[in-house]
């Protein structure tokens, strides 16, 4: 007997050991219960034989064990094992698997942003998404450009007509003037306007004797005198002659024919005091297509050179007077680049862009050469081209009730630094973005296409990667290769933070695993 129960007790030790090896091996869960329920039921009915029956046989005991072991047990992993866990994962690997996918198949190239988001990085405005359209570029050469004044017609010299006394000045330096308005009075009290007058005066007065006296002699002597007429006439003619000389001198000190003239009549001296005007400025000519011919345009009185009371000598410098209705941009390109030059100055029809960047100043567009210098810059080994343009008139700020001190602000000024762009070839079949719509993330380059706006503001944008051929400061060109297709709608701008905001989604630039999570 005690042999016997060794036996018994070995096969129990057994049995147990394997079961605890079997639930280990098998799925955890709900299985793990179950598993535990059949290993104690089976422990408990083995001790219930066992504490009445010490009867059994091995036969018995092994035939319990069969039937326990394979059949319940193979019976449990067959039902639970297949039917259960097959049916887990037909439910979650179709239903499940199939949800998932549709909600984000395309997770790591799509992201979803609030309206707040949207403001913050101005995406909120209907102009920041703009249809994908096929044109043509056009290839330019960026050279350094300044603004400049025109030489011989930006800044002009007002002069004394005559010698004087300036009595009076009417403007301000830094003033706005019109063509017309006064600028200055210069009195022609000098000692060589009186004594021109005197000897004017004098020279009438014996004319107006030899008159007397030659009607005298007619009217009494009944011409018993002709020695004393002839002497007479010969006197009265050579008088004639200095006063017209007399009159040409006064003209060309600056007195007008009808002061000439009151002088004659009243016997007397005239004071008179020149007014100098605005001279009238001419825009003729002028290579550009925003210039519109001639016309008279405001000019900014400057530079005074004279004070109230100086005495002027005819010519004499009174003022500057600016001109910056017109002015003119000076490139400089390298030596080398001379035959772009040249080409750009032989074909009218090249267009010329300036660009002023950072400072917000709108570009001139459609502007020509006018010259290209025969000279290249012992320094800088460059050659300067020039390209005329009409300014724009910012403000004209009302004159004031007593000064009446006017004052004009211009949008381009001399010394002004910018960018000028010569065109030189066309690039067709490409698509034409603004610079803010292109990402670039390391090696590779995107642009955001607006694929769905919901009913609570949020705006879905798709990556898509694309060929990058050009790139300026305002634009870029995109190939035609089929990467985007014409007629989608991207985002205008920001794309560079669309690039930072999809890369924090995806972690650092790593792809979201849209079946990150799940175990099929």
């Amino acid at each position: 007997m005690k042999k016997a129960d060794l036996i018994i007790s070995s096969i129990l030790v057994l049995m147990v050991v394997g079961l605890l090896v079997g639930v280990k091996l098998m799925p955890h869960g709900s299985h793990d219960g179950h598993v535990h329920s059949e290993a104690c039921e089976h422990e408990h009915d083995h001790d219930h034989d066992h504490g009445h029956d010490h009867g059994h046989g091995h036969a018995d005991h092994d035939e319990h064990d069969h039937e326990h072991g394979h059949d319940a047990h193979d019976e449990h992993d067959h039902d639970h094992g297949h039917d259960a866990h097959d049916e887990h994962d037909h439910e979650h690997g179709h239903d499940a698997h199939d949800e998932h996918d549709h909600d984000h198949g395309h997770a790591g190239e799509e992201i979803a942003l609030k309206p707040g988001a949207l403001k913050n990085i101005d995406l909120d405005s209907t102009d920041s998404v703009l249809e994908l359209t096929v044109g043509s570029f056009t290839r330019t050469h960026s050279i350094p450009a300044i603004v400049m004044e025109y030489q011989g017609r930006t800044t002009s010299k007002v002069s004394a007509p005559h010698a004087g006394i300036v009595t009076k000045i009417y403007r301000e330096p830094g003033e706005s003037v019109l063509p017309g308005e006064p600028l200055f009075d210069v009195t022609l009290d000098l000692p060589e306007m009186m004594n021109a007058q005197t000897e004017f005066l004098k020279l009438h007065e014996t004319k107006e004797f030899l008159e007397g006296e030659i009607a005298e002699i007619d009217k009494n002597l009944n011409g018993l005198a002709p020695q004393r007429r002839r002497e007479l006439d010969v006197r009265l003619k050579e008088t004639e002659i200095e006063i017209r000389n007399s009159q040409n001198a006064l003209r060309v000190l600056g007195l007008p024919d009808e002061m000439i003239s009151e002088m004659e009549e009243k016997h007397q001296m005239v004071t008179y005091v020149r007014t100098v005007h605005v001279p009238h400025v001419s825009h003729h000519g002028i290579v550009s297509e925003q210039n519109p011919g001639e016309s008279d345009c405001s000019v900014v009185f400057e530079n005074l050179y004279v004070h109230v009371g100086a005495k002027v000598e005819v010519g004499e410098t009174l003022c500057d007077l600016c001109d910056l209705c017109e002015l003119t941009v000076r490139g400089d390109a390298y030596a080398v680049n001379e035959e772009l030059l040249l080409d750009a100055l032989k074909k009218p029809e090249t267009p010329v862009r300036v660009v002023f960047e950072r400072t917000g100043k709108a570009p001139l567009e459609n502007l020509r050469l006018r010259m290209v210098e025969s000279k290249v810059d012992e320094t800088n080994r460059t050659i300067s081209c020039f390209a005329d343009f009409k300014n724009v008139a910012l403000e004209d700020a009302k004159p004031s009730e007593n000064e009446g001190m006017r004052y004009v602000h211009w949008l381009y000024k001399p010394g002004q630094r910018g960018v000028m762009e010569i065109a030189y070839e066309t690039v067709p079949d490409v698509f034409v973005v603004p610079a803010g719509a292109v990402a670039k993330d390391v090696n590779e380059t995107f642009v955001f296409e607006l694929e769905e706006e919901l009913e609570n503001g949020e705006k879905v944008w798709h990556r898509h990667p694309v060929h990058l051929l050009f790139r300026t400061s305002e634009q870029a060109v995109l190939a035609n290769d089929g990467s985007v297709k014409p007629g989608i709608r991207i985002a205008a701008r920001s794309a560079s933070f669309l690039q930072d905001a999809l890369n924090a989604q995806n972690g650092s630039g790593a792809k979201i695993d849209p079946h990150a999570g799940h175990n099929h």
